[in-house]
């Protein structure tokens, strides 16, 4: 078990100095204030060179142009069009060795973790801070209640992010070959979309119909397939659970890599292109899978469906239909724009898994112990994002 108290650091099996400090247990929400004996750390030498993300063994040319090609394909373009000049704001520079600590600790316990202090979360949302003193005027304790609350929210916080990346790197370190995973799994996922399924009911008279499933109601569910997955895994529950019988194929254990990629773009605004977008340019979509995978010298597979023709009767076509009239430029852009997305993606991805994690969890200790050498968050959080 790991404790941390502001910028210092304890262990449970550490010399002795009485102090007040912060459990965090195998739960995130198992936090709680007790008496600990003080721990000082070996402090294992580093430079702060080997904190470089960019020493992360991945494609950084291709994830730099990887903004700039979805931008080009979908009308709301996101902020960056560099990926890889992101970076998190000044005031929560003071977080970044906490969370990289929780990582570090995921990956060997030995590594303590350290969490903000009220004080520390108050900087950078002063409100809390002016709330905090209003309260404090009328009750003492429901200050020293209040304060509490926001401490514990922001360990949360930091435990989670911290705990989300580790999990996300460890599905990657089972991989062996993202990069050859990708291809095979959007393989499959294209044969299985767009090989005829069927559904049986009975009609009025009780007679049994089969029709055939259609490519947009597929494709529909695999999307809501993947949102589904992807909470699950991280968020609590069993992600091996599928969410409906008709996409029992679709198990979310054939899919590790397009279930990571999906999953940190599945609540921005780049998801609102996954369901309706993708669902309205079902032809196109699969075209431009189609082409990436022949670029690949996949073969042996169905050619992309035409669009469906408009039909009066079915509202299904109205929008497809619609489209196809008022923007028939924004079809194209997907069609040819998905496969270079796609050629980004996989160019991105690290070659080993294994080695990808390896890397960052050696980024995540070297982290620590530049904390433990008296680095400053300002200098730490700068030359992790330095390019």
């Amino acid at each position: 078990m790991q404790i941390s108290n502001q910028s210092e650091t304890f262990d449970t099996n550490g010399e002795k100095q009485h102090g007040i400090s912060t459990i965090i247990g195998s739960d995130p929400e198992d936090i709680l204030e007790i008496s600990v004996d003080r721990y000082t750390p070996e402090i294992k030498k580093t430079t702060i060179e080997s904190i470089n993300l960019r020493r992360l063994p991945i494609g950084w040319q291709a994830l730099q142009g990887l903004g700039s090609a979805i931008n080009w394909m979908k009308d709301s373009p996101i902020e960056s069009q560099d990926l890889t000049a992101i970076k998190p704001p000044t005031e929560i520079y003071f977080a970044i060795p906490m969370v990289a600590s929780v990582i570090a600790n995921n990956n060997n316990p030995q590594i303590p973790v350290m969490l903000p202090k009220k004080i520390e979360i108050e900087k950078i949302k002063p409100w809390l801070w002016i709330l905090d003193k209003f309260i404090g005027k009328f009750s003492e304790n429901l200050s020293e209640k209040f304060g509490n609350y926001i401490e514990k929210k922001g360990q949360n916080i930091v435990t989670e992010t911290g705990t989300k990346i580790y999990k996300v790197s460890e599905r990657i370190r089972t991989i062996e070959h993202p990069q050859e995973q990708f291809i095979t799994e959007l393989e499959e996922l294209y044969r299985h979309i767009t090989e005829p399924q069927y559904t049986k009911y009975q009609d009025f008279w009780g007679d049994e119909v089969i029709e055939e499933i259609p490519m947009e109601d597929r494709v529909r569910e695999i999307v809501q397939f993947f949102a589904q997955a992807t909470r699950r895994i991280y968020l609590g529950g069993d992600p091996n659970i599928d969410y409906n019988e008709r996409n029992r194929k679709s198990h979310r254990a054939n899919y590790p890599i397009l279930s990571i990629c999906m999953y940190d773009i599945i609540d921005t605004q780049i998801g609102s292109l996954l369901e309706e977008g993708i669902v309205i340019a079902t032809p196109e979509f699969l075209y431009g899978v189609e082409t990436f995978l022949r670029q690949h010298n996949v073969s042996n597979i169905r050619p992309a469906p035409n669009s469906p023709e408009f039909d009066l009767f079915n509202p299904n076509t109205w929008t497809r239909a619609a489209m196809e009239l008022i923007a028939p430029e924004k079809l194209e852009r997907v069609k040819n724009g998905l496969p270079h997305v796609l050629s980004l993606i996989h160019k991105a991805l690290p070659k080993s898994g294994s080695e990808f994690s390896k890397k960052l969890y050696e980024i995540s200790e070297n982290v620590c112990s530049l904390k433990a050498q008296g680095e400053s968050d300002t200098r730490i959080a700068q030359n992790i994002f330095a390019y």
